[in-house]
């Protein structure tokens, strides 16, 4: 008896990664840097770009999931930083370095997580805040075109003599209403200046001032520079303005507001920051179990906790493309962090 020849149906097997969810919420600390020129500050608003509208954005296009993002300072339109922080909350099971490098890898090139850390509950960034460190950037000549856009060009003639004592007017503990947004309508204008510099950066031939303080109000360290500026600018006699000034609690003066390009974010410290660490179980130490885990889309009838949250296939990126991202704020970052270098 003749027998039939065996057929034999081909099939594929399609290996897909998908992302676990943990019963527990994370809460994690992020550093981020960003060039601020394109943007209408750090808060989300309607029709127009912000850096937390763009982050909350990039992680939902990365992860499938909303977030949303908590900032430690409102940063205005145009306004840089190096070290801005803040929180997110998300059961997301991924190790905290995977996590960022695919969130990097979807933001525009023009905002870069630095750090991103798993902390305990308590953080918030707004709280135990220790001193805020701003830095201000203007130069006295033209800018090259590579430095323009982090820096005020102040065309007129300075005596940096009376700069350097209507910078320290402003030191201490002082009504600072007149020295604020007119939008900005707290009740509380009182607030205290750690300490002011200035410094030369021959590098960039640019003048950094230093601002230190727990807090600012609205426009307050643009208004400081601009009114400092403004009276070194006229010359010793013009230094009784800024206490009239000062004493008439009132922003609509004449002094000028100093443009948003040259300030920058530097850094955040925080008090009793040990106790921010979470104190759970790393992630990391599951990795193979709980997070990026090929499964057969096919034939095991596995799909994960939430198959309409799976990856997207285009955050599997090379290292190419997390490297293009670190180049577009790395002269930022070099700006602040070598141009304190004498040049040889």
């Amino acid at each position: 008896m003749r027998k039939s020849p065996v057929k034999i149906r081909a099939f594929s097997i399609t290996f897909t990664p998908f992302l676990c969810y943990s019963e527990i919420m994370k809460i994690y600390k992020l550093t981020i840097a960003y060039d601020g020129s394109d943007y209408s500050g750090w808060q989300a608003q309607n029709h127009k770009p912000s850096i937390a509208a763009a982050l909350n954005h990039a992680f939902k296009k990365v992860f499938k999931t909303e977030i949303k993002v908590l900032g430690a300072s409102r940063t205005d339109a145009g306004v840089h930083a190096l070290g801005q922080v803040a929180r997110i909350k998300t059961d997301l099971a991924i190790p905290a370095e995977k996590l960022k490098w695919a969130w990097n890898n979807a933001l525009p090139a023009d905002i870069s997580i630095r750090s991103l850390e798993l902390v305990d509950d308590s953080f918030n960034p707004f709280c135990n805040v220790a001193q805020k460190i701003y830095y201000y950037h203007f130069f006295v000549e033209r800018p090259l075109p590579f430095t323009q856009r982090y820096g005020y060009f102040y065309p007129y003639k300075i005596d940096f003599d009376v700069l350097k004592k209507a910078l320290q007017f402003f030191v201490g503990t002082h009504d600072f209403a007149s020295f604020r947004s007119s939008e900005d309508l707290r009740e509380n204008t009182i607030r205290t200046v750690d300490a002011i510099t200035l410094e030369y950066l021959p590098r960039y031939k640019a003048y950094r001032i230093t601002i230190k303080g727990q807090k600012f109000l609205r426009h307050m360290i643009r208004r400081i520079v601009g009114a400092s500026l403004a009276v070194a600018t006229r010359g010793s006699d013009a230094l009784s303005l800024l206490q009239k000034t000062m004493d008439a609690r009132n922003p609509a003066h004449t002094l000028p507001n100093a443009p948003a390009q040259g300030l920058m974010l530097y850094k955040i410290v925080y008090k009793n920051t040990s106790s921010h660490p979470s104190t759970r179980p790393s992630p990391k130490a599951t990795e193979g179990r709980r997070a990026f885990t090929p499964e057969l889309a096919e034939g095991s009838g596995r799909t994960g906790r939430a198959p309409d949250r799976s990856v997207n296939e285009g955050w599997v990126k090379t290292g190419l493309e997390q490297s293009r991202k670190e180049l577009s704020v790395a002269f930022t970052s070099e700006f602040v962090e070598l141009s304190g270098r004498t040049e040889k």
